[in-house]
């Protein structure tokens, strides 16, 4: 059956136009994920940078100088919940969750990685 001129240039100019929409959808959200995932990250990052400089042992006490102002970066019109773990060395907790693993060996800067808590998959970051 002979198709019309008509049909064939639709073709012609469809299937690549949907192939092209197709590859730069999935390009498109590779992006918005990756760019997503950095913004957690540094998020993140921040969180930790404040805890970890203003939470402290001192003269065998606890000392805690955090600005009420920082306690914004934890806050979330989307109910998330943070989870954080302050220790000296590798082995005194200062504050936080006990549970919340740290990554296998020492860090040197910030060290971001996905580990579980309570059986929930998290992402975390270390910061020394």
């Amino acid at each position: 059956m002979m198709r019309s001129l008509r049909a064939r240039l639709l073709a012609w100019l469809l299937v690549p136009v949907a192939a092209f929409m197709l590859v730069t959808g999935m390009m498109s959200y590779d992006a918005a994920c990756e760019t997503a995932g950095l913004l957690q990250d540094n998020a993140l990052f921040a969180s930790a940078r404040i805890i970890g400089e203003d939470v402290d042992w001192e003269e065998g006490a606890l000392i805690a100088r955090i600005p009420p102002a920082a306690l914004e970066i934890f806050e979330s019109p989307y109910q998330d919940q943070v989870f954080y773990r302050v220790v000296k060395g590798r082995d005194r907790l200062l504050g936080g969750n006990p549970d919340l693993a740290l990554p296998a060996s020492g860090t040197q800067g910030p060290v971001f990685y996905d580990t579980v808590l309570d059986g929930n998959r998290v992402r975390a970051v270390a910061y020394e």
